[in-house]
């Protein structure tokens, strides 16, 4: 049975949910340009990605839905892992925080 589960989870993420990429949504190009959803941003949008990347990552909003969530995927992997699907959850959860640090730090740097 649980051979049947993990295949048929499988064949759902594989034929049902798009794979992707961190390209699809937000791009930037050698030449300085950034595409959103397929659209080129004006020089004035730029400006405001970048202010609001920085005002997010210093807003403590922002630092307590980080910690929250940072916590949450520890406390998963410590205290409360009892099968390999919570070890996938907390893992998830850090990949999802890494991922959006590493936008906001990209977002900040735009010149």
């Amino acid at each position: 049975m649980k051979k049947l589960k993990h295949a048929l989870i499988n064949w759902l993420a594989r034929n049902l949910l798009p794979v992707i990429d961190d390209t699809d949504v937000i791009s930037f190009n050698k030449m300085g340009e950034i595409f959103f959803d397929g659209q080129k941003l004006s020089d004035i949008q730029k400006s405001n990605l970048k202010s609001e990347a920085s005002f997010l990552e210093e807003s403590m909003l922002w630092n307590v839905m980080n910690k929250y969530f940072l916590r949450l995927a520890r406390n998963k992997v410590y205290n409360e892992s009892n099968s390999l699907e919570d070890m996938a959850y907390a893992k998830t959860v850090l990949f999802t925080l890494d991922v959006q640090k590493t936008l906001v730090d990209k977002l900040k740097n735009i010149k």
